[in-house]
């Protein structure tokens, strides 16, 4: 038994007694039991003293008597001697003694316990004296040790597959202890009725499918406490479970594989900027319960998050090394794989030098000569030897439509014969030497010019000819290097008539050189024109001296710069591979800078020109053309502001207003702002001048200005600046320069 709580209390009486009651205890573990003692009974008298007091009563301990006095046996006495001193009761011989003691009492299954004493004790003297009697009558509730009962348990943060140990707190030597886990919806035992206070557990690896998409959770260990059979109680803990690092997502393998496009699939190879590759990740599958969900791939320039990628065309050449990966639904990244190929260098066929010459059969040069003498120097890729090149040759009278095969093939560097004498000195041709591998074909057209002659007339007409035969009427023709050491003066060529050539087409002009149109009356007359003002036509190759890279593609560009305005058009033409069958792109504006003057009353009549000069009448119906001649169909704006519809015709493109972004009196710093449709072509800022009564009109392309940028407005006398910012689909307007003016910000699409 172990010492356990102690304490006392008083109990007050009549006749100016109190009595002190006195108690302790002693306890053990395993029984969880208490044996309490009353260790001193004690009276004081506050008034009374001299006087022997015989005791009558009881005193109990959690409702069991453990004491009894009587009086008329004299078994148990106090003798008073002095005023408030304690005075202890003595027992007669024969009578029970201090202490008095209980029998065992059990705790409560948490092991406290509380008990009352109670005392009922009265006093008498002999004679009669001292008080002639008292009485003591009170009880108090003692709190006992509480005796540890169920033990505890505790266990650090663990790995799966790793050992950990838990570690038991017990009250008693005696108790032994069970153990079990719940992870999840896994549950299990540790361990039963051990008397070990050190536990060594290894959680299982399975346990890591409970938190597939994490890589820890928190494991319960439940320990319950037994006294031989008996369950004292239950207690619990928590830690955290950790899935190993090596626990990662897997896959069985990445491999590739060739997608040949244009190469020979018996070629067998990987061949550069022609050949494709799909990369693939193999049975890829999750570790202990989780699931994939991400893939990696990369290589050569390319990657991608699927479990599969085909490549673009692969432009490197040598060894090109894929890479692959998953991650699972932990967030963990499996270990890498790699997959390496063997990519064969190639470039298309390159000419580094070549050259036609007039010649005899034997190939001896000659001016006169009715055979061709061709060299071409050239490279290829053999791509290992899989690659092959083939030459042809080709001729053509320069007027004639198609090629004639010379049937005559050509090495690298080495001079050949063709024609076979059918190259008439009377003719210029156009040679065509042909350069072809597996996968591009490379022509070299070339000139082989007539018989060499100082000058020559043509027969039976009006040509003539210099260092060449004459070979077409009304033509100087002249094949010499040319110097002119005095003024050169007279016109190139003329699209409206003044030389006597009469032209209605811009579609005619195809060959090289420059041409031009004096007059704006006289472009009205021409079709296909990119405006209605005259100007200067330059035509142009576009490279490869206007041929192209294979068959008998031409590529010009037709360039018109007017003598007035700001614009300058552009547009390509093609032919095929179908002689004299061209293409005509469309014409474009460059630097740009649209005019319209906006109307704000009806023009004074329907066949107007301008638009400025209607400001009498009320309505805004009748007005026909902008500032440039433009035709309009459109409501017009009006000073008073609102929105604009209807349509207009501005070089051949059909637009609708949109309703207007901002009108209003803006001064320096003032902005208009509003959203815009996102296919919006053109902005306009039209601005009023009062000094002037005229109205000044800017049209902006929304892809051809940097946003925030300064923009000048030309009027009669000043610039008048802004800048337009966009951000998404919000336009802004802000006047940057100083005044007050009327101005509109409109958006058109």
């Amino acid at each position: 038994m172990a010492q356990g709580n102690s304490g006392s209390f008083k109990v007050s009486g009549t006749k100016s007694m109190s009595c002190t009651v006195y108690w302790s205890e002693t306890y053990d573990v395993a029984s969880n039991s208490h044996i309490v003692k009353i260790t001193n009974l004690t009276f004081t008298s506050t008034n009374w003293y001299g006087f022997t007091y015989y005791l009558n009563g009881s005193v109990s301990v959690n409702g069991s008597t453990v004491a009894t006095f009587s009086s008329t046996l004299g078994s148990h006495n106090v003798r008073i001697d002095y005023q408030n001193v304690e005075a202890p009761i003595q027992n007669a011989s024969g009578y029970a003694a201090l202490p008095y003691t209980s029998g065992t009492i059990y705790g409560n299954e948490d092991g406290s316990k509380s008990v009352s004493i109670a005392v009922n004790v009265s006093g008498y003297s002999i004679g009669g004296d001292g008080a002639n009697g008292f009485n003591c009558n009170g009880s108090t509730t003692a709190t006992l040790y509480t005796i540890p009962r169920k033990s505890t348990c505790s266990m650090g943060a663990a790995t799966m597959g790793s050992a950990s140990t838990i570690t038991i707190s017990r009250a008693s030597s005696s108790f032994t202890h069970t153990l079990t886990y719940a992870f999840g919806s896994a549950t299990g035992t540790i361990v039963t009725k051990t008397s070990s206070t050190s536990v060594s557990w290894t959680p299982s690896l399975t346990l890591a499918e409970q938190v597939p998409n994490s890589v820890s959770g928190t494991v319960t260990i439940t320990c319950q406490t037994y006294n031989g059979t008996t369950l004292i109680g239950t207690t619990s803990t928590t830690a955290t479970l950790t899935v190993p690092a090596s626990v990662v997502p897997t896959f069985s393998s990445i491999t590739v594989t060739r997608v040949d496009g244009d190469v020979p699939s018996s070629w067998g190879i990987y061949v550069q900027s022609k050949s494709k590759a799909t990369v693939k990740i193999n049975s890829a599958s999750g570790s202990r319960g989780s699931t994939i969900s991400a893939y990696s791939i990369s290589g050569g320039g390319f990657s991608s998050a699927s479990s599969s990628m085909t490549t673009g065309f692969l432009t490197n050449s040598g060894s090109i090394t894929f890479t692959g990966k998953v991650k699972d639904s932990r967030g963990r990244w499996s270990a890498e794989k790699t997959v390496t190929i063997s990519v064969t260098a190639y470039s298309p066929p390159s000419v580094t030098a070549y050259s036609v010459q007039r010649c005899t059969s034997s190939g001896t040069i000659s001016t006169n000569g009715t055979y061709g003498k061709g060299q071409v120097s050239f490279s290829y890729s053999s791509c290992g030897g899989k690659n092959t090149v083939s030459t042809s040759t080709y001729y053509k009278k320069s007027t004639a439509s198609s090629y004639t095969s010379a049937g005559v093939s050509f090495s690298s560097g080495t001079a050949f014969v063709f024609g076979g004498g059918s190259l008439s000195v009377d003719y210029t041709y156009d040679i065509k030497f042909l350069v072809a591998d597996a996968f591009s074909d490379v022509p070299i057209v070339l000139t082989l010019s007539t018989a060499s002659v100082i000058m020559d007339f043509k027969a039976g007409g009006t040509g003539l000819a210099i260092g060449k035969v004459s070979e077409q009427d009304n033509l100087f023709d002249c094949a010499f290097d040319a110097k002119f050491r005095g003024m050169v003066s007279g016109r190139v060529m003329s699209l409206d008539g003044y030389d006597g050539v009469i032209e209605s087409d811009f579609n005619n002009y195809k060959e090289v050189g420059v041409y031009m149109i004096s007059s704006d009356a006289g472009i009205q007359a021409v079709a296909n024109r990119p405006c209605d003002n005259a100007g200067t036509l330059y035509v142009k190759n576009a490279f490869n001296d206007g041929r192209g890279s294979s068959g008998t593609w031409v590529y010009r560009l037709q360039i018109f710069i007017p003598h007035t305005g700001t614009d300058l058009f552009i547009r390509s033409m093609t032919v095929g591979s179908t002689a004299g069958s061209w293409s005509y792109g469309a014409w474009n504006a460059i630097g740009k800078s649209m005019v319209v003057s906006h109307a704000t009353t009806a023009d004074s009549a329907t066949t107007a020109t301008t638009a400025t000069s209607a400001t009498s009448a009320t309505s805004a119906t009748k007005a026909t053309k902008d500032g440039s001649g433009n035709t309009i169909t459109s409501t017009y704006l009006k000073l008073s502001g609102g929105s604009i519809t209807g349509s207009l015709n501005i070089g051949g493109y059909s637009t609708f207003w949109t309703t207007l972004i901002g009108y209003g009196s803006m001064s320096q710093g003032g902005t208009f702002s509003g959203t815009v449709p996102s296919d919006t072509r053109l902005f306009i800022i039209a601005l009023y001048d009062d000094s002037y009564s005229a109205w000044y009109t800017m049209a902006v392309p929304k892809t051809s200005f940097t946003s925030g940028s300064n923009l000048h407005l030309k009027a009669t006398s000043d610039y008048y600046t802004f800048s337009i910012t966009m951000s998404g689909t919000t336009a802004t307007l802000k006047k940057v320069g100083a005044g007050t003016k009327t101005v509109y910000f409109i958006a058109i699409r």
